[in-house]
């Protein structure tokens, strides 16, 4: 049995099929083409975006450069009164020394076991206290100066020195007015209540200066 087509069911049948090719083209070529150009689009967008951020970057890089070469000459400037890093032989040799080259004897030393990063306040005529009391003057704080600050570690130290009562005031004065990175904490001092045994072998009585000391360190 067959079926004769009319001449209504031959233009429907035409009409569906180049529907159904319009609609395979629009669905299959235009709209993944519309998809793609549209993120194409915005490739080309971001790409221009992150164009415009680089040439800005780049513009800014002599500025960078300059605030870089200030931050680290005020870095030098603020920690230049500051000792390096050292260990606590070194520590205490440098204290054994300045007390012997006073004419005193040193005893009991002790030093903290590693030196701590803690929040300290600067001795008033090093740089870093100068930059201090311009800072609080202004009613401000500079970065830079926090940074460097961030950086310090502080030993603590307590030794005991022999001597004249004299020698002993004069090297509280030393300590105080010429090492801006020693800090004196404390201090006792007893009169007369050493007994020395001289290179003679007569006895003598000195005084005794026990002190403590803060003493600040960063890498440099």
């Amino acid at each position: 049995m067959t079926t004769k087509l009319t001449n209504r069911d031959k233009v429907l049948l035409a009409v569906l099929i180049v529907f159904l090719v319009i609609a395979g083209f629009v669905v299959f070529i235009i709209l993944p083409a519309i998809d793609k150009r549209s993120d194409l689009q915005q490739q080309i967008e971001q790409a221009e975006t992150e164009r415009s951020e680089m040439e800005a970057e780049i513009a800014l890089l002599p500025s960078y450069q300059k605030r870089k070469e200030e931050n680290e000459a005020k870095r030098r400037e603020l920690i230049q009164d500051l000792y390096p890093m050292m260990e606590n032989q070194e520590i205490d040799k440098m204290i054994t020394n300045m007390i012997l080259d006073m004419g005193l004897m040193a005893r009991d030393f002790t030093v903290s076991v590693r030196p701590e990063n803690r929040n300290f306040t600067p001795y008033t005529a090093s740089a870093m206290g100068l930059e201090e009391a311009l800072t609080q003057e202004e009613g401000s704080q500079s970065s830079e100066k926090d940074t460097a600050g961030n950086e310090i570690y502080i030993s603590d130290i307590t030794v005991t020195a022999i001597g004249s009562l004299e020698s002993l005031q004069t090297l509280i004065d030393s300590v105080t007015n010429e090492y801006p990175a020693l800090r004196v904490v404390s201090y006792t001092i007893g009169d007369k209540d050493a007994l020395i045994l001289d290179r003679d072998q007569n006895v003598r009585t000195d005084s005794t200066l026990t002190i403590s000391l803060e003493m600040y360190m960063c890498s440099k």
